[in-house]
């Protein structure tokens, strides 16, 4: 049942939401989906190939990110703005490396909607901070994780790498 109001708005107790022309303007039980988590494997630790996981949580409203795992589960359908950012090994033989942050896992071969794919390139032995970051729209129980390619990504410390991702709005 919902209560419609004459500027468009709606209040849905079937879904616990305020909605204001088709936009959420805030949950009920306080929760806008979103999280920030880290990576502190400490000394000159490097990732391998596959999905990164064990995050340190900063923030995870909701707890719908699995830092254990490094999936995030969406809980609403709408659009999600995801970034992330990490730093290059300092090593000459790790020059060229790239991730994909991918939607339910798929690859760039299944549909480029779903996947970004982030690159980068030094010719010499330097530490190189990069970002990447998209908005996927996600169906309720999408989920979305980073998967590391090739090349070498510096975990050492909380400052070096991060993982978020925020709902936008639903539609």
């Amino acid at each position: 049942m919902a209560v419609l109001f004459q500027n468009g708005g709606a209040v849905d107790s079937s879904s616990s939401n305020i909605r204001f022309n088709s936009a959420i303007a805030r949950s009920e039980n306080g929760t806008v989906p979103y999280m920030l988590a880290k990576k502190n494997n400490g000394g000159t630790a490097y990732v391998t190939a596959g999905t990164i996981t064990g995050w340190t949580s900063l923030f995870n409203d909701g707890n719908h990110f699995n830092a254990s795992t490094g999936i995030f589960t969406a809980p609403i359908t709408g659009q999600y703005l995801v970034y992330n950012w990490f730093m290059t090994a300092n090593n000459a033989a790790h020059v060229n490396t790239n991730y994909t942050i991918r939607r339910n896992d798929l690859t760039t071969s299944n549909n480029h909607n779903d996947v970004a794919y982030v690159y980068s390139s030094s010719t010499t032995a330097v530490h190189k901070q990069w970002s990447g970051g998209t908005i996927f729209r996600l169906s309720a129980n999408d989920t979305v994780r980073i998967v590391y390619g090739n090349g070498a990504i510096y975990l050492a410390a909380f400052e070096y790498t991060a993982f978020s991702i925020c709902f936008l709005g639903a539609g």
